[in-house]
């Protein structure tokens, strides 16, 4: 488990990115990460997990109203509406 909180969860998400893995892997992180918007300490956590070269992006939202986000501008994230295609 990575707690994102602090310089110590970003050092772990460095390690875990840097290994070769041998085989393929799905990792699905689950968070609340805000009530209403994201809460912006979890920015630089949510940049880094969009960085890794093998990401295909990730979902959020709540019912009625979800996001799919993939990739990051400065401090802002570009997120599609999976329900217009």
């Amino acid at each position: 488990m990575i707690d994102c909180a602090g310089d110590e969860g970003m050092k772990d998400m460095d390690n875990m990115i840097s290994k070769k893995w041998k085989s393929s892997m799905m990792i699905v992180v689950l968070a609340k990460l805000g009530l209403d918007h994201p809460n912006p300490e979890y920015l630089p956590f949510i940049k880094k997990l969009l960085t890794i070269e093998e990401s295909i992006g990730m979902i959020g939202g709540k019912p009625g109203l979800a996001y799919y986000i993939v990739g990051y501008t400065q401090d802002k994230l570009i997120y599609l509406d999976p329900h217009y295609v």
